[in-house]
């Protein structure tokens, strides 16, 4: 799994997590995990590049360094 690099994070968003499909995600808040991605209830998202493999898609959630 290649996640993406913590230096290309936007500025205030202090997690990431990869959802279902794949895709990974920046997040200004700290999301929780539903049936088959993350919410938060009013915060802002942005999409990250990095690539999937096999991994629970729930256990990627992690907070900036």
């Amino acid at each position: 799994m290649r996640k993406p690099d913590w230096k290309d994070a936007p500025e205030g968003f202090d997690w990431l997590a990869m959802d279902e499909g794949g895709g990974w995600w920046w997040y200004n808040q700290e999301p929780e995990a539903m049936s088959v991605s993350w919410v938060t209830d009013n915060g802002d998202f942005e999409m990250a590049e990095g690539d999937n493999s096999c991994v629970d898609w729930r256990e990627t959630l992690e907070r900036r360094p």
